[in-house]
């Protein structure tokens, strides 16, 4: 196990090997089934797995872009005490911790951005008191309708996770128009495409800011429109729900 010592941690005994076993073992005894990874990532490594002989058809997770829509709302500005006269970057994330790499290189990108800018970092903070004073922390927001109105005021979405099985939260900022810069790994460079954001190569902090640099260069609004049109072809509710729903009918037919 790569991770055995970190998430969640194996301090005394490690099980890791009778659990794959088992796991392994429940999961042949079943002779239908179909596998529904929620990337085209997540796909190839399901087919690198004991699970390749079971049908894999990737769906895409959905986003509700009646929610996740572009929202101004200047309650909002207030509320969070934003600078409206700077180029807002958003980071969200459930937990930042100084011995995460998204922490680290977060404080990197502080350290690179001009005078008029400034972060929003939206998420539990370990530690507070590091924070620049150009990082803006909001440690809770209430809702999803309260999240848009923070993606729908912010310039561009920075997603400085490394691993993601989908990454929503980048479709969301694209829902209410925000384009998005993400790390070359995992999933995450299916969500945007040229049109919508960068892929940058992964940790690669200078890359990233040269990325916020065309974003400001450009306008936010230059990419707003096919931000949103991409996030209703390719991860919208109803048709990746009804997608499942065939892929259920299916086995049942069988």
């Amino acid at each position: 196990c790569p991770q055995l010592k970190k998430y969640h941690p194996s301090l005394f005994f490690d099980y890791s090997k009778e659990m794959y076993v088992d796991k392994k073992n429940w999961f042949m005894s079943i002779q239908k089934m179909n596998i529904i990874p929620v990337s085209n990532w997540l796909a190839s490594e399901v087919e690198q797995s004991f699970l390749k002989k079971y049908p894999i058809t990737p769906i895409y997770n959905w986003i509700n872009h009646s929610i996740f829509k572009e929202t101004i709302d200047r309650e909002v500005i207030k509320r969070y005490n934003i600078d409206e006269n700077k180029f807002t970057i958003v980071l969200v994330g459930a937990i930042w911790d100084v011995k995460d790499v998204k922490w680290q290189d977060a404080l990197k990108l502080a350290t690179m951005i001009d005078k008029d800018m400034q972060i929003l970092m939206i998420g539990n903070v370990s530690s507070p008191k590091l924070l620049p004073k150009n990082i803006k922390h909001i440690p809770y927001v209430n809702g999803k309708e309260e999240l848009a109105k923070i993606y729908s005021i912010s310039d561009v979405y920075i997603h400085l996770s490394t691993e993601d099985t989908f990454g929503k939260v980048i479709a969301e900022a694209l829902s209410c128009g925000t384009p998005a810069i993400v790390y070359n790994s995992t999933a995450c460079p299916e969500i945007i495409d040229n049109n919508s954001g960068f892929v940058v190569e992964k940790r690669n902090v200078k890359e990233v800011f040269m990325a916020v640099s065309k974003i400001k260069e450009k306008g936010r609004s230059s990419f707003s429109k096919h931000c949103r049109e991409r996030v209703i072809k390719e991860f919208d509710l109803k048709t990746n729900i009804d997608l499942t729903i065939q892929v259920y009918k299916k086995l049942l037919k069988t």
